[in-house]
């Protein structure tokens, strides 16, 4: 097995490899072909194979490869007979080798997401990397192209517990209740009981969205998270139907003075930064409802779109000045007013 490999991969391999022999195969006659440290160190004790440190990722292997070969081959290809210990397999498909156009997109697949994964050292945190390679000499290499990366981004990615990212990914993928150590700003640490459902990235910065012990949605940053662990003993709660609109529905991750949808048009008067706009929309829900240009006699275009208006928009509205206003709902625009009136008292002395 080579550095590169996972155990997981080694074994799928040496399971499908030993059906192709159209032979009957059993747990056993695979460990034999096994050249592991684990499972050569368990042949020399002369280990039982349900004893054998692979035997759990040996039988996961068997699922996977059977499962492929009946989507290929059809559910009769493979006949299993004998109970859980003494199970055997036996391959009467026709085809030889069945899997083996699609072993060779998967290799050439994963080899190209692996040099994209290489050369972008600078687009993902290196937690992620650092985790999901951890098993390969790869990641030395991977480290080394990290210095001169083809892709990369502008946010700064230093900030704290980004480590953490990986594990609240993998919790979020087996349904684990988290316990967290979290503090707000310039507040005390308070633990809480938290079911993760989402991690999103806003501005460089990361958070977990989900379910709170009370099932009101909530978010968190990761940088202030300061410990967590798992819970046992506590039914996981999924996500809710339109629990990934709720959170789309807004820009960045604050849901805050509206609680519904509203729908609001923009006005911009400068057409480099409408067409910016349009190119680099501020939501999804985002249309241009009128091209820039002169109308009327006044040069301006016209965007609308469709938000939970929060504190994200209102100060993406304050960043751009006086190249954007906000024409309607009433209410909003009168939220601008009053934050540029805030800015102009504060500078006024």
């Amino acid at each position: 097995m080579s550095m590169s490999e996972s155990k997981q991969a080694y074994y799928e391999k040496l399971v499908y490899n030993e059906l192709m022999t159209h032979e009957l195969v059993n747990y056993d006659r695979v460990l034999a072909k096994s050249k592991t440290l684990e499972a050569l160190s368990d042949r020399q004790k002369n280990c039982t194979v349900s004893a054998y440190s692979d035997y759990n990722v040996l039988k996961k292997a068997f699922i996977v490869v059977i499962d492929l070969l009946k989507l290929v081959e059809g559910n009769d290809c493979v006949v299993m007979e004998g109970g859980t210990r003494n199970r055997v397999f036996h391959y009467v498909g026709e085809r030889s080798d069945p899997l083996g156009n699609t072993n060779c997109r998967m290799i050439k697949d994963v080899k190209r997401y692996w040099e994209f994964c290489q050369d972008s050292g600078g687009f993902f945190p290196e937690a992620w990397l650092d985790y999901f390679f951890k098993d390969t000499l790869n990641l030395q290499k991977l480290k080394e192209r990290k210095r001169r990366p083809l892709v990369c981004v502008g946010l700064d990615r230093s900030l704290t517990h980004l480590e953490y990212l990986p594990n609240l990914y993998e919790a979020i993928k087996k349904r684990q209740v988290l316990k967290i150590s979290y503090a707000e700003r310039y507040g005390d640490r308070t633990e809480l009981i938290f079911h993760p459902h989402l991690l999103k990235e806003y501005n460089g910065r990361w958070f977990i969205l989900g379910v709170n012990e009370d099932g009101n949605y909530g978010k968190y940053s990761v940088d202030r998270i300061y410990s967590y662990c798992i819970v046992n003993g506590v039914d996981y709660v999924p996500m809710k139907e339109g629990e990934y609109k709720y959170w789309n529905q807004i820009i960045g991750v604050s849901h805050q003075e509206w609680t519904d949808v509203v729908h609001i048009t923009l006005k911009t008067h400068s057409l480099y930064k409408h067409g910016l706009f349009v190119s680099k929309r501020f939501h999804e829900s985002q249309h241009e409802v009128l091209a820039f240009g002169n109308h009327d006699g006044e040069e301006y275009g016209m965007l609308s779109i469709d938000i939970v208006p929060n504190k994200e928009f209102y100060g993406r509205m304050l960043l751009y000045g006086d190249d954007i206003e906000v024409v309607s709902p009433s209410d909003v625009r009168e939220q601008v007013k009053k934050r540029i009136e805030a800015l102009r008292q504060r500078y006024s002395t």
